[in-house]
C-alpha cells in the first residue's frame, strides 16, 4: 500500500527543486509530435512528449474502452481495525481469500483486507482478470455478503474505494510519443501491477531521455530510442508476451481451478514468484519460474497452463456460462 499524499508531496518537492514548471491540465490532442492541446484550450510545446496518463493515455491511438478488454475490478471499504478484528487481527494482512463466502455463484472472486497504518483496515473483495471486468455492483454485493457472514458490520458513511482498469493494454502506438507507467503498458498482465515498476524505471528513463536529447536527438527520436532500449528491450517484450499468455491461461481457467493454481503458485520458491511478478526483464528467470509452476502441477492444471499458449485469445465471457461458476468450498485464505 502507498501513502499517496506523501509520496505526491515527495514528487511534488523534486518537481520544485528541479525548477519543473506545472501546468494544470488535461491532454486531449497531439497534433504534432512537439504539440500537446489541452481540454481547457491553449497548447504546450516540449522538445519530448511523455504519455503518462494511465491506462486511458489521452495521447495514444488505440480506444482504451474497448469492450474485448480484460480488466481488473475490486469494491472496497475503509472500517476501522476494531470492526475488522473478525478477518484482520493486528500485525495481520489478509492477501488473497479464496473461500466462496459472499455465497453466490459465478466468477471467483477473493478478499483482501491491509491495515493503512491510520488506525483503520481495507477490505477489498477483487476479480483480479476477467473479460469484462466483473460488475463493480457484483463485487459489492459479495463483499457486503462476505463481511456479514463474518460478523463485520460496515459503518455507515465508510469510504468506498472502487477499481476498474484494463490488464491487456497493447503497447502505446502513437509515433513521437514515449508511453510511460499504465499507458506504456507497465501493467502486468496477469496481476495488475504496475506502480513499482514504473518507479523503478522512472529515473532510467528520465536519464536515457536526457542523454538522448543531448546527443542531438530530436523529440521523435529520443522517445522511440528509449522506448527501443530502455522500456521495451528484446527481454522485456518477450516477458510480456509470457505474461500476456499467464493472463489468458487465467481467464480461460474454470472458476474452480483458480484456487488450486494458486496454492500452486504460491508454494513455489521465493525465486520464482518474485522473477515471475517484478522480473520483467529477465526472460531466463520467467521462463524458470514458468517451468517451475508447470512441473509442480497436475496433468488437468497443465492442460490449463498450455492449452492458452496455442489458441487465440480469451474470447469475452457470458455470466450464465457454465464456466462461470464459485470456486466450491474448497476456497483457499492466505495471510501475511
Amino acid at each position: 500500500m502507498l501513502g499517496t499524499q506523501p509520496l505526491r508531496a515527495h514528487l511534488d518537492e523534486a518537481l520544485v527543486r528541479g525548477g519543473a514548471r506545472v501546468v494544470a491540465g488535461r491532454a486531449v490532442a497531439i497534433p504534432s509530435p512537439h504539440r500537446v492541446v489541452l481540454d481547457g484550450g491553449g497548447s504546450l510545446t516540449a522538445r519530448v512528449v511523455v504519455d503518462a496518463g494511465g491506462h486511458r493515455r489521452p495521447l495514444g491511438t488505440t480506444d482504451w474502452r474497448r469492450p474485448a478488454a480484460a480488466e481488473q475490478t475490486a469494491h472496497g471499504v475503509v472500517v476501522p481495525a476494531e470492526v475488522a478484528l473478525p478477518l484482520v487481527g493486528p500485525g495481520e494482512a489478509l492477501f488473497m481469500d479464496w473461500r466462496p463466502d459472499h455465497g453466490e455463484d459465478g466468477w471467483p472472486t477473493f478478499l483482501y483486507g491491509v491495515a493503512l497504518g491510520d488506525g483503520t483496515v481495507l477490505l477489498e473483495e477483487t476479480s483480479l482478470a476477467r473479460r469484462p471486468g466483473l460488475a463493480l455492483d457484483d463485487l459489492r454485493r459479495r463483499l457486503h455478503a462476505r463481511l456479514a457472514r463474518h460478523g463485520v458490520a460496515v459503518p455507515d458513511g465508510a469510504r468506498v474505494e472502487r477499481v476498474r482498469f484494463p490488464v491487456d493494454t497493447p503497447r502505446h502506438d502513437r509515433d513521437g510519443v514515449l508511453g510511460f507507467g499504465a499507458a506504456a503498458p507497465l501493467v502486468h498482465p496477469a496481476t495488475g501491477f504496475s506502480v513499482a515498476t514504473a518507479l523503478v524505471l522512472a529515473p532510467r528513463v528520465a536519464g536515457a531521455l536526457a542523454a538522448a536529447l543531448a546527443e542531438g536527438d530530436d523529440g521523435a527520436d529520443a522517445a522511440a530510442r528509449v522506448d527501443r532500449t530502455v522500456l521495451w528491450t528484446p527481454a522485456a517484450r518477450a516477458v510480456h508476451a509470457l505474461r500476456r499468455r499467464g493472463l489468458e491461461a487465467l481467464l480461460r481457467m474454470p472458476a474452480r481451478d483458480v484456487p488450486a493454481f494458486f496454492d500452486t503458485f504460491l508454494a513455489l520458491p521465493d525465486r520464482h514468484r518474485r522473477a515471475y511478478l517484478g522480473a520483467r526483464d529477465d526472460l531466463g528467470a520467467t521462463l524458470a519460474a514458468m517451468t517451475a509452476l508447470f512441473g509442480r502441477s497436475g496433468w488437468p492444471l497443465r492442460g490449463r497452463l498450455v492449452g492458452p499458449a496455442l489458441l487465440p485469445a480469451a474470447p469475452a465471457r457470458d455470466p450464465e456460462a457454465g464456466d462461470d461458476r464459485a470456486p466450491g468450498a474448497r476456497g483457499r485464505r492466505y495471510r501475511r
